[in-house]
């Protein structure tokens, strides 16, 4: 599960992790759940805090890297994210999951040709995991590659609607910014449509993703509403969204990059983000080698 499949009160969704561990402290399913829930929701110190405690008690393998590298990458110490997933390539190498958080730092890190290029390979060593294609799709679209509606187009048919692996825009909008680019503009309005009605349902219904508002910022700013894009990126921030690093990135944004409102916003998120990572260290949560060391 993943933060973006949780619908309804996110408490509910906590307290039922909670109870699983309860019942089963060394239960990592859970841990693991909680953990991706909190990141979600821009809680990144909770959420490394509950990855480390499912570590420790998991069989070190290639994906108990993975799934305490998602709250790493959040808190942006970047070197420290490349250290702990480059041991988790000496342990794994070919785990597709490894090479997928590698990439996401190569992006962050600004090695965007490292990064397509690691998830080419990965593709072509799993060519039908479904988790190596979306995330091949969403590094391809942070790093406006002429490659990205190609690796988008086929997610149409199975995804169209399903918020991203680790971006907040689905393939749907993904794919109608492609199609604006190219000119076909009633092809991807109609995308934009059915993807707004889809956003304010999820809304409406009680999702509390912060996802939800980012993909509704996104819609707005391709119908060219800085404002409206604007004002739903606050409520996604207000709803937890902290990931700047990708939304700096995100080429649907681009026409904001100049507005002082979007920069303030991403300095906002900058700066929680870092008062999270201060949290970690202070708690000793950024200290890995222990983790890293040999099982005795």
């Amino acid at each position: 599960a993943t933060g973006h499949a949780i619908k309804g009160v996110a408490s509910q969704a906590r307290l039922s992790f909670q109870r699983a561990l309860a019942l089963d402290p060394n239960d990592t399913v859970a841990m693991n759940n909680l953990s991706f829930l909190e990141t979600f929701f821009g809680r990144f110190v909770d959420g490394l805090d509950v990855a480390r405690r499912a570590f420790e008690v998991s069989g070190k393998a290639g994906n108990d890297y993975f799934h305490l590298s998602a709250p790493l990458i959040s808190l942006r110490d970047d070197a420290l994210s490349r250290r702990w997933l480059a041991e988790a390539e000496r342990r794994a190498a070919y785990d597709h999951r490894v090479q997928q958080q590698l990439a996401l730092v190569d992006v962050l890190l600004g090695r965007d040709s490292d990064a397509m290029a690691r998830l080419a390979r990965a593709a072509a060593r799993e060519p039908d995991d479904i988790e190596v294609t979306q995330t091949r799709s969403e590094v391809a679209f942070l790093v406006d590659s002429p490659e990205q509606e190609a690796l988008v187009a086929p997610l149409i048919e199975t995804s169209a609607g399903t918020a991203g692996v680790w971006l907040a825009e689905t393939p749907r909008v993904r794919y109608a910014h492609a199609l604006a680019k190219r000119g076909e503009t009633a092809r991807a309005a109609r995308l934009v449509a059915d993807a707004e009605g889809a956003a304010r349902a999820r809304i409406d219904g009680g999702d509390e993703t912060p996802s939800w508002r980012v993909e509704l910022a996104a819609i707005h700013a391709l119908k060219q509403d800085g404002q409206a894009s604007l004002e739903a990126l606050a409520r996604a921030y207000d709803a937890g969204y902290r990931e700047y690093g990708y939304l700096e990135r995100d080429p649907i944004f681009t026409p904001l990059r100049t507005d002082e409102r979007f920069r303030a916003l991403l300095d906002r998120m900058r700066r929680d983000v870092d008062t999270q990572r201060q949290a970690a260290r202070e708690r000793g949560l950024l200290e890995i080698d222990a983790l890293l060391a040999p099982s005795r």
